[in-house]
């Protein structure tokens, strides 16, 4: 459709709809409020809407126009969707995307999404974007099931992940804005969006499920995995695991990743292997990806031991016998401890210290303190690297759907910047010349 023809049919009154503004006249902390300010930043902030957009297919080279309240008065019933964005090129509008905003504790609904997605269908617009206080572990997944009308793209993106973009953009780093005007903006934006009047909030506690699942382990009753209470503990943890991801990228100013490669855009796989993993082993765990960091970092919820831990690897230096592995490992919590040794001091007796020997099954698990004991029990072994454990026992907190929140995410941030942000990998020394080398 020309641009042109679409500015004819709001005229005419067949669309009706209102132009997205930044700083709008409506209530601050209503839903329209926030789509208008987000739809107008992605207008307006060119890095913003290039990252935004990255996961999905939606291509948005070209002029953009948002939109709010719109109305498609011959197939919309009277119903209005929350915002548009139509892209055009030379005078042709090339793409389209409608969106669908919730703010506080309003979750998709999945009755009203399908009339909506109905609606695209009629109207020819192939892509549809819900936002929400929801957590999903990729834009390409989504927090409810629901069956596509065909030719529908829809993606799900929760409002702490968009607040992560703009905080990563806002960071000296390689994904800066380049206009010191769009700067500005994008600092006002974020400055909304964290204003608890927006409706815009983290993932704040466990879903019920969570204390139910952890009473009946620590009792020992027996756990089934059709039990509604356990898909919820899952369900859960990979909220919470997507919330940790997002709070260590807007510590670090990067993008952090989660998850297996193997289950990227399949969420239902996931679940499966939590459940199973649960059922099991009764723990749940999670791999955290940072760049340029000494290695992943792990993170498991022990629910039998009521218990959090999380760790990273280091490979021990080969051109060290054991004392010098040890000492090359203790050197550099000695160095966490000076760079911060008041906060460091919080938290050392939770640290361990596992070191992993050749022919050993389990890695042995020493405080920082002992290092110098151990160098005569791995005598005539070989040591082939080390885990930094952070350990902390939750007691009954643990079962408590808000309080563990709290503390896995003051834990992960403590961790890394206390410890992990400090420790260095081994490398290889360069090789050296041959001296008093035999010449023919």
């Amino acid at each position: 459709m020309k641009k042109t023809d679409f500015d004819q049919l709001i005229l005419e009154k067949e669309i009706v709809l209102r132009p997205a503004k930044l700083i709008p006249t409506s209530k601050p902390g209503d839903e329209m409020t926030l789509t208008s300010i987000f739809l107008s930043s992605i207008r307006l902030i060119k890095e913003f809407k290039t990252l935004l957009m990255k996961p999905t297919d939606i291509r948005i080279n070209g002029k953009i126009y948002v939109y709010t309240e719109v109305d498609f008065e011959q197939v919309s019933n009277g119903e209005r969707i929350d915002g548009l964005l139509i892209v055009v090129r030379a005078g042709i509008i090339h793409e389209a995307v409608l969106f669908e905003m919730k703010n506080k504790n309003d979750e998709i609904n999945k009755d009203q999404l399908m009339s909506y997605l109905n609606i695209a269908k009629e109207m020819g617009i192939n892509n549809f974007i819900t936002i929400s206080n929801q957590f999903v572990l990729a834009p390409t997944q989504y927090p409810i099931s629901i069956k596509l009308p065909r030719g529908i793209n829809l993606y799900h993106f929760s409002w702490s992940y968009i607040i992560t973009i703009a905080h990563i953009l806002l960071f000296d780093n390689k994904t800066n804005i380049e206009d010191h005007d769009q700067v500005e903006i994008m600092k006002e934006v974020v400055e909304y969006f964290g204003n608890p009047i927006s409706g815009i909030c983290g993932f704040s506690q466990m879903k019920p499920g969570w204390k139910e699942v952890v009473e009946r382990i620590i009792s020992g009753t027996q756990l089934k995995s059709n039990d509604p209470d356990i898909i919820e503990t899952v369900e859960s943890w990979l909220q919470e695991e997507k919330d940790l991801v997002l709070q260590l990228s807007q510590a670090l100013g990067l993008f952090v990743k989660s998850g297996e490669t193997k289950f990227k855009n399949n969420y239902q796989a996931r679940l499966d292997h939590d459940m199973k993993m649960l059922l099991k082993e009764k723990c749940l765990s999670s791999k955290l990806v940072i760049a340029d960091a000494v290695s992943n970092l792990n993170v498991t919820a022990y629910l039998d031991k009521r218990s959090i831990e999380m760790s990273v690897y280091l490979n021990a230096p080969e051109n060290k016998m054991n004392r010098g592995k040890l000492s090359w490992i203790k050197r550099q919590l000695d160095y966490s401890q000076k760079r911060n040794e008041e906060e460091f001091n919080k938290i050392k007796d939770d640290i361990r210290i596992g070191i992993f020997v050749k022919y050993y099954n389990a890695p042995i698990k020493i405080k920082i303190e002992s290092i110098d004991d151990i160098v005569d029990e791995l005598k005539n072994k070989e040591i082939k690297h080390f885990e930094i454990y952070y350990l902390k026992d939750l007691g009954k907190k643990f079962s408590s759907r808000r309080k563990f929140v709290e503390i896995i995410e003051d834990m992960l941030i403590d961790y890394y910047s206390i410890i992990v942000q400090n420790l260095k990998k081994w490398n290889k020394p360069s090789p050296k010349i041959i001296e008093n080398r035999i010449v023919e």
